[in-house]
């Protein structure tokens, strides 16, 4: 893995695969699933709810659906074969398969990493304190 090309891993039940943010993996998830902007804006309200420890009931109204978790795991997969990029190790039905077994819990490190890629080289970490300070901005506000 290598965190300058954003590339993730996930886990899902045995096997971990990684994620990588190439053009074609983008735009082909994108024609899928909705441009990769849209995702990271709309599904970052699920992660920050997970983050806040809300309720899981909240957690998963704002979270996406394991279709689209599937979809973005399987057109992002790194290719086995460096010079031709449609050839993934795990077809889209295996994935399908992966998520539904693993649940809810495989959706925060995907939105994890749609948030990366919309934020470009900007580290977890200070996206996370951004947030923090953001919040603490409107705390204020209202007192």
């Amino acid at each position: 893995m290598n965190p300058f090309r954003n590339e993730a891993v996930v886990k899902l039940g045995a096997h971990e695969i990684l994620l990588r943010a190439t053009f074609e993996n983008i735009a082909a998830m994108e024609d899928a699933v909705g441009a990769v902007s849209y995702l990271g804006y709309k599904y970052s309200e699920a992660h920050r709810l997970s983050q806040k420890n809300a309720s899981l009931d909240k957690i998963v109204k704002a979270s996406p659906p394991l279709s689209e978790i599937a979809k973005i795991i399987y057109f992002n997969q790194a290719a086995t074969d460096p010079d031709d990029e449609t050839k993934k190790k795990h077809s889209l039905e295996e994935i399908w398969e992966m998520v539904q077994e693993e649940g809810i819990a495989c959706i925060n490190p995907v939105v994890t990493y749609l948030s990366i890629l919309v934020a470009g080289k900007k580290s977890k970490q200070k996206l996370d304190s951004k947030e923090e300070k953001e919040e603490e901005a409107l705390t204020e506000k209202k007192s």
